[in-house]
This record gives structure tokens, sequence and C-alpha cells, in this order.
């Protein structure tokens, strides 16, 4: 069985790669403001929204987002 990913884990991924929020839910496919809902444990948070925002935050590292 996989892992379980939470808001917390993903915060803190978002976090470490310096991306912010309206850079990732383009990626994931919703609103940013329905992700930082999400991200605040207001939303539910699917295991494949989990791991579509892992991905995102992964993309959006390797392509060398400028940290603000």
């Amino acid at each position: 069985m996989a892992p379980v990913i939470t808001p917390e884990d993903l915060r803190a991924a978002r976090a470490r790669a310096e991306v912010p929020l309206y850079m990732i839910a383009p990626y994931v496919g919703i609103n940013p403001r329905r992700l930082g809902d999400v991200l605040r444990g207001r939303s539910p948070l699917t295991p494949e929204l989990a791991e579509r925002v892992l991905r995102a935050i992964d993309a959006l590292r390797r392509e060398g987002y400028p940290s603000l």
C-alpha cells in the first residue's frame, strides 16, 4: 500500500521548492484558490490530486522556476 500524502506534506514540498500556488494550479487543473483550500485542509484531498500536485511541484522544480 502506498503511503498516504497529507496536505501538510504537500505544503512542505511546495515550500521547499519555493513555487507559488498560482504556478502549480494550472499543472493540476484546478483553481488556485481551491488548491489553497485543499492544502489548508478546508477541501478534501484525494490520492489522485495529491499525486498530481507532487508531480507539478517536481516538474516546476526541474524547469528551474526562479525562487521568489
